[in-house]
């Protein structure tokens, strides 16, 4: 992808694919690619800031957190074409199976992206002066990117069939609440 904005045709791309009927990127992805763009930002600002002394491993992490994010924006995809082909077969079972997983992968978002505001707030207090309002934008869309994608668990739990409404349930609700309150400071 070119690094200037007058070629934008991944960007074209990913946005049409957005806007596009279901299974497409939706929600999910989107909330990846927001915080990934965030975790981006991070790194500049931790390879650009040699006198702060955890900025070269802050930079690093930021890029894991980055390639972990893309990486379940495309899973979030696959993972929400495979409740909608639970659905129309009218396997309640197997619909119960894929809104688990379609809640598990948007939960690990929200993880990732609570981790990327988290680092994004120390960077903006500890990076190159310059830089500290980038950092400050990516703990923003990160928190945003956190809470879009604990909404995206909360929904999908929601319409799991009633038999299956359990402690797996809970469990994804209490998580997605914890990543939420992680960027709620």
């Amino acid at each position: 992808m070119s690094t200037t904005p007058d070629d934008a045709g991944s960007v074209d791309e990913l946005l049409t694919g957005l806007a596009a009927a279901a299974p497409s990127p939706a929600g999910g992805t989107a909330a990846a690619v927001v915080a990934a763009m965030a975790a981006s930002l991070v790194a500049m600002v931790g390879r650009e800031s040699p006198a702060w002394p955890a900025g070269a491993e802050t930079a690093a992490r930021a890029a894991r957190l980055c390639e972990q994010l893309v990486a379940l924006g495309a899973e979030d995809v696959q993972a929400f074409a495979a409740v909608l082909t639970a659905s129309r077969a009218g396997d309640s079972d197997a619909l119960a199976a894929a809104l688990v997983h379609a809640s598990e992968v948007p939960l690990q978002i929200a993880e990732r992206a609570a981790d990327v505001a988290e680092i994004a707030t120390h960077a903006a207090l500890e990076g190159k002066r310059p830089l500290r309002p980038d950092a400050e934008a990516a703990a923003i869309l990160a928190e945003a990117a956190t809470r879009a994608a604990a909404l995206l668990v909360r929904v999908n739990v929601a319409a799991l069939p009633a038999s299956s409404a359990n402690e797996t349930a809970a469990r994804l609700l209490n998580a997605a609440q914890t990543a939420e309150d992680r960027v709620a400071g």
